[in-house]
Formats: structure tokens, C-alpha cells, sequence
């Protein structure tokens, strides 16, 4: 040992000194084939007894069907494509019996199948070709469909389509989903498939309003199918391509069976559109829409603005009328309404035609395409863009003596008008503003202001009530009446008292003090932009209304 040992050393020793060694790499790499997995074992310990079933390490298997038309007779040469997840195509034709089958599929693979025969309906299946029984791993499994019957492409059907009126919907574009157009049967329990079975078509209306869908099944071929459907969607009419439709869509299914007795032919009206009524959708007009809104924050415009009305449906527009006056509907002002988008929104420009602040009367007719009517009267408030405080701005009277000395004189009993620069609200009965004049109209000193009800430093005055009105002022009889009925809105510029004192004479010079302060602080009375109306006013001169005559 000691010699072997001592050799060693000396070999070691001569190695070191032939000078710089050539350097090797520390991991070699030996290529070989690859080693096939073992087969697993399982083994069955079940009643005390060992068995010991040897599985494959790498299963295959095979899709296989059966494809035929829908009378179940032999569908030969058709096309059949067998994707298996997203890395393998195989494709292959089917046999004179309408068979097909791929082998050597991996086992568990999702796969995709597409069929497909020139005049017949495409069918794409999916499915899991099966890799185990229970939990043991087979080989050599199958997913098999059959029968796969495809519906043939030979038929037509028809539609006839009209519009709201009854003229042909011309142009009109629709689809037709025809559902199921292929039936799947798959043998194996194990697995469900899921197939694509429908046909969707497109088509454009003739100048008759006919919609002729090619290429379909028939309906008598498509009631071996169960629950079979054709389900037409109708696309709403834009006959002048403005983006605007006309009409509303349509959408329906029909079962094969029912097109079977119809011949194949069925006829569609369009609804109006909207959502079946016609009426004003939104509008800056709160009082006109569907839903009246009265509130005047919400029948407010103002300078520079239009009147602007959306209706449900289309309006004709030979139909469409609008007419508008002044608070008392004396006679019509000059407005021309305007029709855009699809002839379903009118504008109204209000030029100088309302310019003054106030209300104002409103009446609105239209007729829809689809023959419906809609006639509403409302109101609506003109304002300025910055609105300025209200204010007393005139006094009249009511005559009604036609002798000469009376007709010329404030009279008991008569009705004495204040003016306000802007319509204010209604307020509560006992809390209204109260007005006084300035002169000696009765009390137990003659002479002496104030010791008089309705006098200027009187406790208590005439109280002034709101007298909107409902109709021109008359100045003959029969008296004038509104253009249209009017609308109340609650607000108004005219308010009114009836007179209880001595006759008043010279007219012209005579003051009024209107009292906004007599108000309690709990009430209110306010303009119809919401601003409180607090301040008192003295008008001079009470202007005289004659008695209607003949």
C-alpha cells in the first residue's frame, strides 16, 4: 500500500510540472432519446384482495360521428375539421354513411368539430374526449356524436313590411335568426357538448316593403326540429338617412310551424316611434309635457332662447301648430315653429315678438306620423338674462256708469287694477299687500285723511288679491274672447280690490300707496323667478277702463 500510495504522488508530482493544463467544462451533456414514462400502477385493495391494473402514461383516443340531413339520410363528402385546443387542425370527409373519425386524439383534450356541406346548415360542436373511468386513466376512448343532422339551405321566406300609415317601409333593413338549424346528439354520457345551431341573415326592403330572406331552411323541413324559431328584428326606419329614424323597430318569432300554415309569407306594420303614445317627451315648457309641471322655474326662457318641445314619435309637419299670446290672449304674436332631428323636436324662436317681461300663453298641435294627435294649451314666463326687482307700474279702474258725471269718477263698488313689471305668486288669504289712497274717501271728518279705511295712514287698507286673467279686457259686448282657452298659472302681473269709498275725482294726480310691509313676516308673496316682493310703491294716476258697449 505505501507503494501504490508513493506512485500516486509521483505521478502528481510530473503532472504539475508540464506546464498550463487545458481546461475542461464542469458539466457534460449526453443527448439520448427520451425515456418513455413507466406505466402507473393502481391497485384495487377492495374485499381483502390485492389487483394490480397497469394504465397507460399517456391515453389517447377519438372523435367520431355520424353526420345526415334532417330526415336522418346519409349527409356524404361533407367537410369536417377537428381543432384540438389551440395548437392542432386534422381535417377529414365524411364517408358514403355519413361517417367521420379522427384517432390518436389526446385524451382530455377539448376539441372543436366544424361541419360543413355546401346548401346545408354549419354546425361547430365542442366537446372533452374522455380520459378516465371514475378515477383510473383508459385508453383508446371515444367521443362520438351522432346523429349530427344538418338542416338544408334551399328555402325563402318572406316578409311584407309597412310603416305607421300604411305605406310600404321601403329601404327598411332587418335581420332573420333562424334557431335550431342543426340538431347534435353525443353517445357518450360522460361529456356534454354544446353546439352552435343557428342562422342569422340580413336583408333591405324592396320598394313594395317586401323583405326576401334566400338561403334558409324551409319552414316544413324545420319543424323536425323542436321548438324551432325564426325571429325577425326589423331596425327602425330613417328612409332620408339623417340619423333620425321615422319609426319605431320591430321584433318578432315565429315558429316554423306557424310559417308552414302562413305560406311562408308574413306581414309587419311598424310602430310609431316612441314608446306607443305621442305626446311632448321634455321640453323648456314644463306646462306642455306629458307630465304638466307648473312649477315656473321650469316654464321659464330667456333672452336669446327658443321654445323647444321634443316629442314621442314623429310629427307631420303640415300639422304641426303653435301659437302664443300675451298674458290676457288678446291676439296671436308672430312665431314660426321649426322641425329637426327626424321631425320629433320643434323649436319656436321668440325673436321680438317676446321680448317684454312677463307671461305668456302657449298653444300646441301636432299629429304624429302614425296618425296620433296631441293638443295641449300651457304657459310660460319671458325673462331677462339678469332679472330686475319687481314693481308696481299702473293703476286702472272698471267703469261702469255710461251717465256723464259718474263715467268720469271712481264709484263705489268698482273695480280698481294694479300693474305689476313682472307676474307674482298668489299668497295667502289675510296676508296680501293692501293699498291706500291718498285722499279723503270717507270717515267722520271731512277733510281729514287717515280716519278712514282704504286712506293713506289708516290702519288698515284695501287688501289686493291676484286677478289673472282668463280673457282680453273687454271694451265691447259681446266682450272678446282668447284666441285659445287659457291656462291659470298662479302667477300674474294683474291684481285687483273693488273700491268702498266716497267717488274720487281728478284721476290723474290721485296716489295710491301699495303695502308689501302689511304683509306678515310668516307670508310671502313672490315673483315667478322666486324673488320676494317686500318693498312698498306709490303709483300716481289711476287710468279708467270705459264700459263695454255694443
Amino acid at each position: 500500500m505505501k507503494k501504490l500510495v508513493a506512485a500516486l504522488v509521483a505521478v502528481a508530482a510530473v503532472t504539475s510540472s508540464c506546464g498550463p493544463t487545458e481546461q475542461f467544462p464542469d458539466t457534460i451533456t449526453v443527448n439520448q432519446p427520451p425515456v418513455e414514462p413507466a406505466p402507473t400502477e393502481f391497485t384495487n385493495t377492495n374485499n381483502n384482495t390485492n389487483t394490480n391494473v397497469t394504465t397507460p402514461s399517456t391515453p389517447r383516443g377519438s372523435v367520431s360521428g355520424v353526420v345526415t340531413t334532417t330526415n336522418l339520410s346519409p349527409l356524404a363528402d361533407a367537410d369536417v375539421e377537428l381543432i384540438i385546443g389551440s395548437a392542432q387542425t386534422l381535417t377529414t370527409k365524411t364517408d358514403m354513411s355519413g361517417a367521420f373519425r379522427f384517432a390518436d386524439v389526446p385524451a382530455g383534450s377539448q376539441v372543436l368539430v366544424n361541419i360543413s356541406k355546401n346548401g346545408f346548415a354549419r354546425a361547430r360542436v365542442t366537446t372533452t374526449v374522455p380520459s378516465a373511468a371514475g378515477n383510473v386513466p383508459i385508453d383508446d376512448a371515444n367521443a362520438s356524436f351522432g346523429p349530427i343532422q344538418l338542416a338544408e339551405l334551399n328555402g325563402t321566406v318572406r316578409f311584407v313590411v309597412s310603416r305607421p300609415d300604411g305605406r310600404p317601409a321601403a329601404a327598411v333593413r332587418a335581420s332573420l335568426r333562424v334557431s335550431p338549424v342543426v340538431s347534435v346528439t353525443l353517445f357518450n354520457n360522460d361529456n356534454t357538448s354544446q353546439a352552435t345551431s343557428h342562422l342569422t341573415l340580413d336583408a333591405v326592403a324592396d320598394a313594395q316593403g317586401q323583405l326576401v330572406f334566400n338561403g334558409v331552411p324551409t319552414p316544413l323541413e324545420l319543424t323536425r326540429f323542436n321548438n324551432a324559431q325564426y325571429q325577425l328584428y326589423v331596425s327602425p326606419l330613417d328612409a332620408d338617412n339623417d340619423g333620425f329614424p321615422e319609426t319605431g323597430g320591430y321584433v318578432d318569432s315565429y315558429s316554423a310551424s306557424s310559417l308552414v300554415g302562413a305560406g311562408n309569407v308574413r306581414f309587419v306594420t311598424l310602430g310609431a316611434l316612441g314608446s306607443g303614445g305621442f305626446w311632448v317627451e321634455s321640453s323648456n315648457v314644463g306646462s306642455l309635457r306629458n307630465a304638466a309641471d307648473n312649477d315656473p322655474l321650469r316654464n321659464t326662457v330667456r333672452t336669446g332662447e327658443s321654445l323647444q318641445f321634443v316629442f314621442s314619435q314623429p310629427v307631420q309637419p303640415q300639422s304641426l301648430v303653435v301659437r302664443v299670446t300675451n298674458e290676457y290672449g288678446a291676439s296671436s304674436l308672430s312665431v314660426t315653429p321649426q322641425l329637426s332631428f327626424g321631425n320629433m323636436m320643434v323649436s319656436v324662436p321668440l325673436g321680438n315678438s317676446v321680448s317684454v317681461v312677463g307671461e305668456y300663453n302657449i298653444d300646441l298641435r301636432a299629429i304624429s306620423a302614425s296618425g296620433a294627435q296631441y293638443t295641449r294649451t300651457g304657459f310660460f314666463f319671458f325673462n331677462t338674462a339678469t332679472p330686475t326687482p319687481v314693481t308696481a307700474v299702473a293703476a286702472s279702474y272698471q267703469e261702469t256708469s255710461l251717465t256723464a258725471a259718474a263715467a268720469t269718477q271712481l264709484n263705489n263698488g268698482e273695480a280698481v287694477f294694479v300693474h305689476f313689471s313682472a307676474p307674482i305668486a298668489f299668497g295667502q288669504s289675510g296676508m296680501l299687500p293692501q293699498v291706500f289712497f291718498n285722499a279723503d274717501i270717507g270717515g267722520p271728518t271731512p277733510g281729514v285723511i287717515g280716519d278712514f279705511q282704504g286712506e293713506r295712514g289708516a290702519a288698515q287698507g284695501f287688501t289686493l288679491i291676484p286677478n289673472e286673467p282668463t280673457a282680453p279686457v273687454a271694451t265691447r259686448i259681446p266682450v272678446e274672447q282668447p284666441v285659445f282657452p287659457l291656462v291659470l298659472s298662479g302667477y300674474t302681473t294683474r291684481w285687483s280690490f273693488a273700491y268702498q269709498g266716497a267717488p274720487l275725482t281728478a284721476l290723474s294726480t290721485l296716489e295710491l300707496d301699495v303695502a308689501f310691509s302689511k304683509i306678515p313676516n310668516n307670508a310671502f308673496v313672490d315673483s315667478f323667478w322666486s324673488q320676494p316682493v317686500t318693498s312698498d310703491f306709490v303709483l300716481t294716476g289711476v287710468v279708467k277702463q270705459p264700459v263695454p258697449v255694443p
